[in-house]
C-alpha cells in the first residue's frame, strides 16, 4: 500500500530540485552567514550523493567559531544512521558551549 495517496508532492519535490539554483542559494545562504559568531557544528556525510563535501568545508570556512565534522560512512541524513557516533561528539560540544 503506497504511503502517499497522490503522487502531488513527489512531482512539487521534483520541480523545486529542478528549478533551485544551487550555487545562488547557497550565496545567499553564505551571506548571512558571515558575521555569525555563534559555536556551530556541522556533521556532513562523506557519501551524501547530492550535496559534496566541499560545499560544506566552503560554508564552514565562512564561519568564524565553527566545528566541521566528516562523517565517512554517513550520506545525506547522517542523524537518521549515525545518531550514536553524532551524539558522542554533540554532546561535549553543546556541554562546553552552554
Amino acid at each position: 500500500k503506497p504511503f502517499l495517496k497522490s503522487s502531488d508532492p513527489g512531482r512539487s519535490l521534483v520541480a523545486t530540485i529542478k528549478n533551485i539554483q544551487m550555487n545562488q542559494s547557497m550565496a545567499e545562504i553564505e551571506s548571512g552567514f558571515r558575521n555569525w559568531e555563534k559555536p556551530t557544528l556541522i556533521f556532513w556525510g562523506l557519501k551524501d550523493p547530492w550535496l559534496p563535501v566541499e560545499q560544506a568545508e566552503q560554508f564552514a570556512n565562512q564561519l568564524k567559531n565553527r566545528e566541521l565534522v566528516k562523517l565517512e560512512e554517513a550520506g545525506h541524513y547522517p542523524q537518521e544512521h549515525w545518531s550514536k557516533e553524532i551524539s558522542e561528539i554533540l554532546v561535549p560540544f553543546l556541554r562546553r558551549k552552554a
